[in-house]
């Protein structure tokens, strides 16, 4: 086993879930390093989906505006480096071995030691500051208010995503709870960007906004609920909406305009299929337009090109010809996921590998999907390692749901490569959970030519 394998295996054998320590212990492990974290400006951004996207196009837009950047995001779908970038490139081996060394030996004193996410939140740290990181764009990891990336003192700006029902067993069962958790990134008198779409959401994160006396702006989605813009305008916050003009060829163009400001409407372009990406990309627009208008050097052309050169793998990726991977893993992501789905058959039949955790929602996932695509075939898989439900009980339930060419195989391989056989010249949907995408990435690169013999080839 390579030293950096031997690094990986000893990171993920930390504790994982579990109770978070406070911001008090993960401050003092940050001292022992030298208070890396502040020696860069911070974009903080919290949300149930679309975080990593949006950190995607703001992280790009940073560096078409000339800045050294770092991006901290999670989980990873391959490799355990992918969770931190410096200048969009992936960490080598050697720098994630110097950074793992030297965070271990500095909290080796330590009583209670870092979990899995707040010691990799660490090695982030020292990264970039090793790296002279200007700004980093930085993901929380689960929630927001405990989480120990909120350790962050002066963001240089907060970002909320979208809000929706995810780890209900440590968040709350409540949108407005869950907003409340999120919310809690807030600090004094910073900027602050957050999707309005729910009502109950959005007024949790009001009313810590208010009370933190934030520099508050939101975007309202086309699909927001329709008392959204009258409650921003009622607490004096505004906003911006996006609308999507044209989805082809792989690229969506939208437009922007104002509530506020009477610049009247922009044009912009990336290059996604998933309408979900509009959204996220309409965000991290706001926000690189509000730090300008904050004082940071942002040009327009500057947003343009970064928004158009912004890729995120694992959200609707097409990974070989009519093969399409999206994370989507919980409720309200498998609606977006369906979405983009619908977009890109336009009625056509497809096949579809699912799999997905065990504490997840996936009853309601599975409904969902019967409901609105027009299947052919399913085949039901497993997650490799030890949170997934089984292949079997997936398949009962797409049953259940009224689908008849429904099999179940365990092996996550096997049913990849069943369902590329099966498939013809239909095409082939997988989903249900970011774990799984990322063993297909990983078997992908390692297997390059895997899948290229379909059936119909003898």
């Amino acid at each position: 086993m390579s030293a950096y394998m031997e690094a990986c295996s000893c990171i993920e054998g930390l504790v994982r879930f579990t109770k978070k320590h406070s911001h008090a212990q993960t401050r003092k492990a940050l001292g022992l390093l030298g208070d890396p974290d502040r020696a860069f400006k911070i974009i903080h951004v919290a949300g149930t989906n679309g975080k990593g996207s949006v950190c995607s196009f703001l992280d790009s837009i940073l560096r078409e505006a000339g800045y050294r950047t770092g991006l901290f995001t999670s989980p990873h779908l391959v490799e355990m480096r992918e969770r931190f970038r410096i200048d969009g490139e992936i960490v080598s081996e050697e720098s994630f071995l110097t950074a793992f060394y030297e965070v271990r030996e500095r909290l080796a004193g330590l009583e209670e030691h870092p979990s899995y996410f707040e010691f990799l939140y660490l090695m982030g740290t020292w990264l970039f500051r090793k790296a002279g990181v200007k700004i980093a764009v930085v993901e929380t990891g689960l929630g927001g208010r405990l989480d120990a990336t909120n350790t962050v003192e002066e963001p240089l700006m907060e970002v909320i995503t979208s809000i929706s029902f995810d780890h209900m067993q440590y968040l709350g069962n409540t949108l407005g709870l869950i907003a409340e958790e999120k919310a809690g990134i807030i600090k004094e008198g910073a900027p602050l960007v957050f999707l309005a779409a729910r009502r109950e959401a959005a007024a949790a994160v009001i009313e810590r906004a208010l009370k933190l006396r934030a520099r508050a702006q939101a975007l309202v989605p086309p699909s927001a609920d329709p008392e959204i813009p009258s409650m921003l305008t009622a607490d004096g916050i505004p906003f911006s909406n996006y609308k999507i003009l044209k989805n082809f060829d792989g690229r969506i163009d939208f437009l922007m305009s104002s509530s506020y400001d009477g610049t009247g409407s922009e044009l912009f372009r990336i290059r996604h299929t998933a309408p979900y990406q509009a959204e996220n990309a309409a965000l991290a627009c706001l926000a690189a337009k509000t730090l300008e208008k904050e004082g940071l050097a942002i040009p327009e052309n500057a947003i343009l090109k970064g928004l158009y050169e912004a890729r995120w793998e694992g959200r609707m990726e097409e990974v070989l010809p009519g093969v399409f991977m999206d994370g989507a893993h919980n409720a309200d992501g498998i609606a977006r996921f369906l979405e983009a789905a619908e977009t890109l058959l336009k009625g056509r039949g497809a096949m579809l590998v699912f799999a997905a955790a065990a504490d997840k929602d996936y009853g309601e996932m599975i409904r969902e999907i019967c409901e609105r695509l027009p299947l052919t075939g399913v085949v039901t898989t497993e997650i490799p390692g030890s949170r997934s439900e089984s292949a079997f009980h997936f398949a009962k339930l797409f049953r259940d749901f009224g689908l008849r060419n429904v099999v179940s195989i365990a092996d996550a391989e096997k049913a990849f490569q069943y369902a590329l056989r099966e498939k013809g010249n239909e095409t082939l949907l997988i989903c249900g959970s970011l774990y799984l995408i990322g063993f297909y990435k990983g078997l992908l690169n390692e297997k390059p030519l895997f899948g290229t013999e379909q059936k119909g080839k003898e």
